[in-house]
């Protein structure tokens, strides 16, 4: 028994020994092979290595800053490793891992927006519409998820006589990180006007339904540019029409409602009595328009009101060879 003692307290310290050894080697881990997105300002061993244990959720980097990537190459990610008691060693020669945090991107529409904003709220041209032009063609303000998406707009100066304007942006509101962005533009009094909303061809009728109303610059607005319905619907276009640009006065007309050479009815009307015969048109003619008819029968030219499409109406000294109508 005495001979086995020594053996016996060998084999459990060795036990022992083995036992701790095991519970201080550090643990195998793979990195992360695609770009990996964070959503806190913090980056976890969790987010660098695969199968990382207990460390998982420990805090080891400063996040980039909303929109933005880091790389960490073999160098950084080996004392990452080494530090956090992570077994790992590069497989590929030299690694690296790509990580970028998640953001909300707030671009040039929604920062025109609170530009318009501002700029009421200073009392910029109060009687009138106006639109905002930015000289920052590229800008896009990157905000943390979960965050409100605010900006900020500090140092606002505009010049009354060109409208140009520059200010100073941040986004979210109060947050002493966000990077401010030093911006310029134009603002542009605008006017509603009526335009077309699909293409018009020439000798087509427009239509209530084809109208709509547009904010156009006020700058691209001139004296003969339509400014009512009442001188676009109903009227025929002259020419080809494009949506969504002004319309000159000479770009419409009244419709023709009488053709040169074609057949009329020549209709005259007392409270009790209608004559009515058929003419030939010698002009072209839009409504409540005084043109010539040859009466077929007669052979009498006279004068006529256009009064629908196809039909005129004669005065009582133009009766001559007209038939007896309908009597009321």
């Amino acid at each position: 028994m005495k001979r086995l003692f020594p053996i016996i307290f060998m084999a459990i310290v060795g036990i022992a020994v083995s036992g701790t050894l095991a519970s201080t080697a550090a643990l195998a881990a793979e990195l992360k092979r695609s770009i990996v997105t964070v959503e806190n300002d913090r980056i976890t061993i969790g987010d660098i290595f695969e199968q990382a244990g207990e460390t998982t959720g420990t805090p080891v980097l400063r996040a980039p800053k909303p929109g933005q990537r880091v790389t960490l190459k073999t160098a950084e990610l080996s004392r990452l490793a080494r530090s956090n008691g992570i077994d790992w060693a590069p497989v590929l020669g030299d690694e690296k891992l790509v990580i970028e945090r998640a953001s909300y991107a707030m671009g040039r529409d929604e920062i025109t927006w609170h530009l318009a904003q501002a700029l009421s709220d200073a009392g910029f041209n109060a009687d009138g519409q106006f639109e905002i032009e930015l000289s920052n063609r590229s800008l896009v303000l990157h905000i943390a998820t979960g965050t409100l998406p605010t900006l900020a707009i500090d140092d606002l100066l505009v010049d009354e006589r060109t409208l140009r304007f520059t200010a100073t942006v941040s986004a979210p509101v109060g947050d002493p990180d966000a990077e401010r962005v030093r911006i310029s533009g134009r603002a542009h009094r605008t006017e509603q006007i009526p335009v077309v909303v699909r293409r018009i061809n020439a000798g087509e009728l427009i239509s209530k339904d084809d109208v709509a109303w547009r904010q156009i610059r006020s700058e691209r607005l001139h004296g003969d540019v339509i400014m009512g319905l009442d001188r676009l619907i109903g009227m025929a276009a002259r020419r080809s029409l494009r949506p969504d640009l002004p319309i000159r006065r000479g770009d419409v007309a009244r419709p023709i409602l009488v053709s040169k050479g074609t057949a009329v009815t020549m209709i005259y009307r007392t409270p009790g009595l209608t004559l009515t015969t058929v003419g030939r048109a010698t002009q072209d003619g839009t409504a409540n328009d005084s043109i010539r008819v040859m009466n077929m029968q007669s052979k009498t030219t006279v004068q006529a009101v256009v009064t629908d499409r196809g039909t005129v109406t004669v005065s009582p000294p133009l009766l001559l060879g007209m038939n007896s109508g309908a009597s009321q």
